[in-house]
């Protein structure tokens, strides 16, 4: 959004953006303010995108205790990554021997009459 402005157009649009509703904007107050600001957190983008809790009437809130925190939780959870990162396989080396399956043999006359219906089946598919 503030791709291609100055510094100075840059910090009069994140003035504008959380002192819009005030009929005087003291500019000169709200300038310095703001430059010390982003001493802290030199980000324009993460300023200009700030949604404070409630309304503020002057850059001085972010001063406050209550501010400070607000801006730095913020911050902080404005640099997390949520994405999945992808996995990488790896396909065609084998890992391990194979092992070779024996099939059982029946011990009860039940599973003796289950093993041929089985492979009865199988063969007819």
């Amino acid at each position: 959004m503030l791709k291609g402005l100055t510094d100075l157009e840059k910090r009069q649009a994140i003035i504008e953006r959380f002192l819009s509703h005030k009929k005087r904007i003291g500019w000169a107050n709200q300038m310095k303010m703001l430059k010390e600001l982003l001493l802290i957190i030199p980000d324009h983008n993460f300023w200009y995108n700030l949604e404070p809790p409630t309304k503020i009437f002057t850059l001085s809130y972010f001063k406050t205790k209550e501010g400070e925190t607000f801006v730095n939780e913020t911050y902080k959870n404005s640099k997390v990554d949520l994405s999945p990162r992808p996995k990488e396989v790896k396909l065609g080396d084998k890992i391990g021997k194979d092992k070779k399956i024996t099939p059982q043999k029946p011990k009860t006359l039940k599973e003796f009459l289950n093993a041929k219906t089985k492979k009865d089946t199988d063969a007819g598919c």
